[in-house]
């Protein structure tokens, strides 16, 4: 149970960076693609020693997922009157 909430734990850092690395170049106008989201994360890395080893483990793996994730075509749903429709 307890190695179960230590993973959630770092799920939960990896997202919340994630989140703050698309917010951040969102906020500077660049593309927030899943590969220009992977070489921001390459960026912070390779710029400062401050992360812990699980951190860097962390954003190594989200970059890595995201590099090799496959395209895909997008479908988002959006709200017709009052239903979801795609």
């Amino acid at each position: 149970m307890q190695m179960a909430q230590q993973q959630h734990g770092e799920l939960e850092r990896v997202y919340t960076m994630i989140g703050a690395v698309v917010m951040a170049m969102a906020g500077d106008g660049l593309e927030t693609t899943r590969l220009r989201i992977a070489g921001f994360i390459r960026g912070e890395l390779a710029r400062t020693q401050a992360w812990s080893p699980e951190m860097e483990t962390a954003m190594l793996s989200a970059i890595e997922t995201l590099e090799i994730y496959p395209d895909q075509e997008v479908v988002e749903r959006h709200r017709d009157g009052g239903d979801w429709v795609l």
